[in-house]
C-alpha cells in the first residue's frame, strides 16, 4: 500500500501541502526523489535554505525534503494557496515552478522514504526526441528569466553543460530531429516563447 502512508503523513502535519514516495525507475533501478532534470539544473545552494526551513517545521525521520512530481499526492487547501500548474511551459519544467509556488503559500513538500513506486522513464515520449530536447531547452530558461534563481551564474554554467553534453551526443548519433530540437528550444526560450510549441 503506497497512499495510506502518505495520506497519514499529510493529515499528521499542516503546513505539508505535498508528498511523493520515492520512484524507481524501472530501465535502471535507480530510485530517486527528485526528478533528474531538476537536480542537474538547480544549483544545490538553492535549496539549501529551503531544506533547513523544512526540517525546522517538520521532525520526521521517514520524511525528506523535495517531491517527485511523477507521483504526488497535494492537500485541497495547499492547491488552493499555491495555485494550479502554470500553464505557460505546456510540458516539463512546469512542476519545478509549482513546487516553489507551493513553499511561497507558506508549504512544504516531502518525500516519504518508506515507499517507492515504479515509474517508466519517458514512457510516452522518445527521450532522444525532438519533443523533450525542444521544452526542456525552452522551459529552463523560461523558468530562470521568470525566477531569477540564484546563484544565476551557476545555474548557466549548468544550463549549457546540460544543452552541450545533449547537443553532442545527437550529434554524434546523427539525431538531426533532437538537435533541431535543442536549436529551436533555445531560440524560443531567449524570446521568450510561451504555450505550446512545435510539438507534438
Amino acid at each position: 500500500d503506497v497512499i495510506s502512508p502518505l495520506v497519514q503523513k499529510l493529515r499528521k502535519y499542516s503546513t505539508l501541502g505535498a508528498i511523493s514516495p520515492m520512484v524507481k525507475y524501472i530501465e535502471t533501478d535507480e530510485i530517486k526523489s527528485r526528478g533528474a532534470d531538476a537536480v542537474t539544473m538547480i544549483p544545490d545552494a538553492h535549496f539549501e535554505r529551503r531544506r533547513n526551513r523544512f526540517r525546522t517545521a517538520i521532525d520526521d525521520p521517514v520524511l525528506n525534503y523535495g517531491v517527485s512530481y511523477s507521483a504526488c499526492l497535494f492537500t485541497t487547501e495547499a492547491l488552493q494557496k499555491g495555485g494550479s500548474f502554470p500553464e505557460e511551459y505546456f510540458m516539463y519544467v512546469e512542476d519545478v515552478e509549482h513546487g516553489l509556488l507551493l513553499e511561497e503559500s507558506g508549504y512544504q513538500r516531502a518525500t516519504h522514504t518508506g515507499v517507492a513506486l515504479s515509474h517508466e522513464f519517458h514512457g510516452s515520449t522518445d527521450p532522444h526526441g525532438p519533443l523533450p530536447a525542444y521544452y526542456k531547452a525552452r522551459n529552463w530558461l523560461l523558468l530562470h528569466q521568470k525566477r531569477n534563481l540564484e546563484p544565476r551564474g551557476r545555474f548557466l554554467i549548468l544550463y549549457l553543460n546540460f544543452i552541450l553534453t545533449r547537443f553532442l551526443h545527437r550529434l554524434f548519433t546523427l539525431n538531426i530531429d533532437g538537435l533541431k530540437g535543442f536549436i529551436r528550444g533555445m531560440i524560443d526560450g531567449l524570446k521568450g516563447k510561451k504555450g505550446r510549441g512545435p510539438f507534438p
